[in-house]
C-alpha cells in the first residue's frame, strides 16, 4: 500500500484546511500547510523519496481543487498553466528539502560551536520559506505574476508590518510559522532525541512566539495610536461566486444591489470614499448599461459619497476589454475611468492600459 493511515489522515486534514482557507476562513493560513510540511519532515528523515514526491504531488492537487478551480472557467489553458506552476513549485520545494535538509541536520549534530549550530538549524528552518518566496519572486517578473503563491494576501489588519515587509515578507513569515509548528509536532510525536531535544524545542517555541508578535501583536499596538469613530474611506467586499457567467447574469440585480447595500452601511458610518473590488460589475456600464451607472450616480448624490467602482471597458476588438476603476463623485458626476496597467493573467482578453 503506497499511502498508510497516517498519510491519508494528513491529506484529509489538508483538504479540510484548504477548503476552510479558500472559503473565507483566512486565519487558517497559519496552519494550512502544517500537514504537508509534517509529511516532508517525516519521510525525509526516513529517506523515503517516493513517498515524499507522492505527497508533493497530492498537496498542490488539493490546493487546485479546493482553491483555484475557478481559473478553468476563464480558460483551460490558464488552469493547466496554474497547475503546472503549482507542481513545479512543490517539486522544487520537495527536491531541495530532501537534498539539503539531511546534510544540514548532520552538520548541526556534528558541531559543538553554538554559532555554527544556530546557522545550520536556522538554515534548515528557513529552507522551504526561502525557496517558496524565491519562486514567487521569479514569477513576479513575468505576466503570470506571483498572486497564487503570496499567501500573505490572506492576512488582514497587518498595518505597519505590511508596509515594512510587503506580501512576500508576510508569506515568508507565514510559511516559517507553518514549518516550525510542523517540526514541533514532529519532535513531540516522534520523541526526537538526536539533536538536543529540549534546546531544539525551546528554539522553535521562541521562533513561533516571535512571528506571532510581529504579525499579530505589533499591528494591534500601532493601530491603537490613532483611533477614530468615523470611517472616512471604506473598502467593501461582497464575496460573490467567482463564476464570470453567473456574475454577468446577476449584474443588474443581486450584484449591484449587494454592492450598494454594503456601500450604504459604510456611508452611515461616515465613509466619504467607498471602493468596490475589481470587476465588481462585469459589464461596461458606460457604453452598454447606462441604467446601472445612473443608479450609482443617484446613490452618490443621496448619500454624499464618492465611489470607485471596479468594472470593465469594452474595446473595439472582439473579446478585448480593459480592467477599469470608474470614478463617481458625491454630486453624482461620472468623472472618468482608470485602466489597470497590469491586469491579472486569468483575465482573458484584458488589455493593459498602454495597449489598445
Amino acid at each position: 500500500m503506497i499511502l498508510n493511515k497516517q498519510d491519508v489522515f494528513l491529506l484529509f486534514v489538508s483538504t479540510i484546511l484548504f477548503l476552510l482557507l479558500f472559503n473565507g476562513v483566512a486565519q487558517i493560513v497559519w496552519i494550512a500547510l502544517v500537514p504537508f510540511f509534517l509529511s516532508l519532515i517525516i519521510y525525509t528523515n526516513k529517506s523515503q523519496k517516493r513517498k515524499i514526491f507522492l505527497i508533493g504531488f497530492l498537496t498542490p492537487s488539493l490546493n487546485l481543487v479546493c482553491g483555484f478551480w475557478w481559473t478553468f472557467e476563464y480558460s483551460w489553458v490558464i488552469f493547466l498553466l496554474t497547475a503546472a506552476l503549482f507542481y513545479l513549485n512543490f517539486t522544487i520545494i520537495v527536491s531541495s528539502f530532501y537534498k539539503l535538509s539531511v546534510p544540514l541536520k548532520k552538520w548541526f549534530n556534528q558541531t559543538n560551536s553554538l554559532f555554527k549550530r544556530i546557522i545550520f538549524f536556522g538554515s534548515y528552518l528557513v529552507l522551504i520559506p526561502f525557496i517558496w518566496c524565491l519562486f514567487s519572486l521569479l514569477l513576479s517578473l513575468i505576466k503570470f505574476g506571483s498572486f497564487f503563491f503570496e499567501w500573505g494576501f490572506f492576512l488582514s489588519r497587518t498595518g505597519i508590518v505590511s508596509q515594512m515587509l510587503n506580501l512576500m515578507g508576510l508569506t515568508f513569515l507565514l510559511l516559517l510559522f507553518n514549518f516550525v509548528l510542523a517540526y514541533l509536532i514532529y519532535i513531540y510525536t516522534h520523541k526526537q532525541k538526536e539533536i538536543s531535544y529540549n534546546k531544539e524545542r525551546n528554539i522553535l517555541l521562541e521562533v513561533l512566539l516571535f512571528i506571532f508578535l510581529i504579525i499579530v501583536v505589533l499591528p494591534t499596538f500601532f493601530s491603537n495610536e490613532e483611533s477614530t469613530d468615523t470611517i472616512l474611506v471604506a473598502a467593501i467586499q461582497p464575496n460573490f461566486y467567482e463564476s464570470w457567467v453567473w456574475r454577468t447574469n446577476q449584474v443588474d440585480t443581486t450584484i449591484i444591489d449587494r454592492n450598494l447595500n454594503l456601500s450604504e452601511q459604510a456611508a452611515r458610518q461616515g465613509a466619504k470614499i467607498i471602493v468596490w473590488p475589481e470587476y465588481s460589475l462585469v459589464a461596461d456600464i458606460v457604453k452598454d448599461k447606462p441604467q446601472l451607472l445612473e443608479k450609482i450616480k443617484k446613490f452618490t448624490r443621496e448619500h454624499q459619497v464618492n465611489l470607485i467602482v471596479g468594472s470593465y471597458s469594452r474595446l473595439p476588438a472582439e473579446g478585448e476589454h480593459q480592467n477599469v476603476a470608474l470614478f463617481i463623485n458625491s454630486d453624482g458626476d461620472y468623472q472618468g475611468a482608470s485602466a489597470s496597467t497590469f491586469p491579472g493573467f486569468f483575465n482573458t482578453g484584458a488589455m493593459p492600459a498602454n495597449e489598445k
